[in-house]
């Protein structure tokens, strides 16, 4: 048996965006909640989403895949996913893996 260490908080913005806030680990484990529940936001009617990683303590290439997939998800809606606050590792893995291109990046790394 595996344990995910993954939380998410969820707030709202007063323009309506949604806030999703992880705290924990990013990664193959935990990646099909994240996509959850940012299916369960569109299909509550978010459109613009923000997933502020400021607390993600590890993350890995499958974490921000799942990211990626949530943003085309979130684009096929009309919406948009922005990162906020990820660490320099999360930059890096967004560089080398060329999902720097596809997701938008909302404010500079945080250093760990």
């Amino acid at each position: 048996m595996s344990v995910v260490d993954l939380r998410a908080f969820v707030s709202h913005n007063p323009d309506g965006t949604v806030v999703l806030c992880l705290d924990g680990e990013l990664d193959a484990q935990s990646a099909p909640l994240v996509a959850d529940w940012v299916k369960f936001a569109l299909e509550a009617g978010a459109t613009d989403l923000v997933v502020d990683l400021r607390d993600v303590t590890a993350v890995d290439d499958a974490g921000l895949w799942s990211l990626a997939a949530a943003h085309a998800d979130a684009l096929r809606e009309g919406g948009s996913i922005h990162l906020r606050s990820p660490s320099k590792r999360a930059v890096d893995l967004l560089l080398m893996t060329g999902l720097d291109r596809a997701l938008v990046i909302e404010s500079p790394f945080r250093e760990p």
